[in-house]
């Protein structure tokens, strides 16, 4: 979010992977309707189909897409993982912006890192058996989508796993990893227990993989 010195035209600048995973919209969409000084903008990384109208850019959110929509001093709020906003900080202060103005705050603290978490290889496995215990379904992890998740695979095998990461809330998606590696598509926010993982970013890196859903 950013917000015009001296005035008072707030943009809301929100970046996701798509409609799937962009929360409050409706919500953000109504706060807009009722007021006219709110500016959004919602910039999908990696659009679908149905996604049409409800998008303004594609791409991921950087310190230039902030300083071709706001383009006027203002201050800077910003909220997401540790690796998102210290990127975005680095860039906002290569365009001049003051320290003073950039405001932030971390869905966790920094945490160790993919290398560090047990369960972890070097890369994914394309064609990884997954097993769910409890429900004693299995899918198999193409690997075409380099970005889909074990959480979305579980989804689509009709699982709901507890989730309120696409929320915001980091580590609430932690799993029982009996069996097999994994590894993450962005560094973890949230510490990962030995033996579990954060499958809404996790992804096989071992040719068989069995959590506990």
């Amino acid at each position: 979010m950013a917000k015009a010195a001296g005035q008072r035209q707030v943009w809301f600048v929100h970046g996701c992977r798509n409609g799937e995973f962009h929360a409050f919209r409706s919500e953000v969409n109504l706060l807009a309707a009722q007021h006219p000084n709110i500016n959004v903008h919602y910039a999908y990384s990696k659009p679908s189909m149905a996604d049409q109208g409800n998008y303004h850019s594609e791409g991921r959110v950087d310190g230039a897409l902030l300083q071709r929509l706001v383009n006027v001093p203002a201050d800077y709020f910003l909220c997401g993982s540790p690796p998102f906003m210290e990127s975005l900080i680095a860039e906002l202060k290569q365009f001049g912006i003051n320290e003073a103005s950039i405001h932030f705050e971390s869905f966790n603290k920094a945490l160790p890192t993919v290398k560090a978490v047990e369960a972890n290889s070097d890369a994914a496995f394309p064609g990884a058996k997954v097993e769910f215990s409890d429900s004693s379904n299995s899918s198999t992890w193409s690997g075409e989508d380099p970005e889909l998740s074990l959480l979305s695979l579980a989804e689509a095998e009709g699982l709901m796993p507890p989730c309120a990461c696409r929320a915001g809330v980091c580590g609430t998606c932690a799993t029982k990893l009996l069996a097999g590696k994994v590894n993450y598509i962005n560094e973890p926010s949230a510490a990962v227990e030995p033996g579990e993982a954060l499958i809404c970013i996790a992804r096989p890196a071992s040719a068989q993989v069995k959590l506990k859903l």
